[in-house]
């Protein structure tokens, strides 16, 4: 199958999603490879290669059940008396208190992962993005370093990827460094190298 990204522009960033179903299928058992080429044409026939590189995805098809997971990330706010609060997705840089404005300087998240998967090689790695374009049919985010947001360290795990070591982790970020915008903490699961599902948790910063 073929499939038209955009037309007249040299920067897209979009998600092809493939959802499978437990029904039957007209494929014979057995394994087989999706493969993903870059096409572009002058004439709307898409047949000139964009450049040789390819993305090949494993796919296996069975009859054997497949155990289902559950993963979800839940995210409540410490306050300076230690209680947890809920999350409303907004982040307050200042509060007014005793007639006159004052910086608050950092925001304690606690994020428990709700994760009931069962993989040989189970990895749960977050990292941060921030809203670079609002437009009125789409916003574009782009990755930033988590660790030049938060006090403290983190467990690298790639370009500007962290591993999450712990089911309750409390990341404290630093709100000075946040300007007004909206950002993105996206959670991803992993079964060694390969990435089962993201999850993504906006908010906004003022």
């Amino acid at each position: 199958t073929r499939i038209n990204i955009s037309e007249s522009t040299d920067k897209v960033e979009t998600t092809l999603k493939i959802v499978t179903y437990l029904s039957n299928t007209k494929l014979d058992l057995g394994d087989y490879i999706l493969q993903i080429t870059p096409f572009i044409a002058s004439d709307g026939k898409y047949t000139s290669n964009l450049s040789s590189s390819s993305v090949e995805i494993p796919v296996k098809v069975t009859n054997k059940q497949v155990v289902n997971y559950g993963f979800n990330a839940l995210i409540t706010v410490i306050d300076e008396d230690n209680v947890e609060q809920e999350f409303t997705s907004v982040i307050s840089k200042t509060k007014e208190e005793a007639e006159e404005v004052i910086e608050i300087p950092t925001t304690k998240l606690k994020i428990k992962m709700l994760d009931t998967t069962e993989l040989k090689d189970k990895s749960i790695k977050v990292s941060l993005y921030k809203r670079a374009t609002v437009l009125a049919t789409d916003q574009t985010y782009e990755l930033i370093d988590l660790k030049d947001y938060v006090k403290g360290n983190l467990n690298p795990a790639g370009d500007k990827l962290y591993n999450l070591t712990e089911a309750i982790t409390v990341i404290e970020l630093d709100n000075k460094k946040f300007k007004n915008n909206g950002y993105e903490l996206r959670f991803e699961l992993f079964d060694g190298n390969r990435k089962i599902t993201t999850i993504k948790k906006k908010f906004i910063t003022k």
